[in-house]
């Protein structure tokens, strides 16, 4: 009789011991995946730790879009640029060089439309932060963009958002979170 008990106590214990091995998404594993809300958005090129409230959905490549509570509000893109960063090397130098490349990549990031913008390199070097807006008269502040991007060969991987859309705290989360893996 004990015999027919332990039976099925013990293919329910091997049952659940296989549901808790299989488990869910591991942040480790979230470059597979389509979407992941875990804290921690990985690629083989870069890692993104993500604030509360952060969600992450897989575009091309190495693209992603954020989301915040459901609204999209900025995401990372890849834009290509020769000699990424050589062009942060030279953004310090106050000649017409500099004012070029800085103007060339301004059209990578924005094509079609004409932009207002102010262009730094970060205080440890890392990245080039760029804030811009439409270059016109009855541009608002919600329509900024700042973008964040740091170099690795022969393009940046550009993490951007609209900081109207996101509170100040985790925007510097996001900036913070975001490396480029080795």
């Amino acid at each position: 009789m004990a015999k027919k008990r332990i039976l099925p106590l013990l293919l329910t214990a091997l049952l659940l011991a296989a549901c808790c091995a299989c488990g869910g998404p591991s942040a480790q594993d979230t470059a597979d995946q389509e979407e992941v809300t875990n804290r921690t958005w990985k690629t083989d090129a870069y890692t993104l730790a993500l604030p509360g409230g952060f969600a992450a959905q897989k575009g091309e490549g190495d693209a992603v879009t954020l989301t915040l509570d459901g609204q999209a509000v900025g995401g990372v893109q890849v834009v290509p640029y020769p000699d990424a960063a050589g062009l942060l090397d030279t953004l310090g130098n106050a000649s017409e060089d500099s004012r070029d490349r800085g103007k060339e990549l301004m059209r990578q990031l924005s094509p079609e439309e004409r932009l207002a913008y102010m262009m730094t390199v970060s205080e440890d070097g890392t990245c080039l932060e760029i804030s811009c807006s439409p270059d016109t008269p009855d541009a608002t502040p919600e329509e900024e963009i700042l973008h964040y991007l740091f170099p690795q060969g022969d393009q940046f991987y550009d993490l951007y958002f609209q900081p109207s859309q996101i509170p100040q705290d985790q925007q510097i989360l996001l900036v913070e979170g975001f490396a480029l893996n080795p």
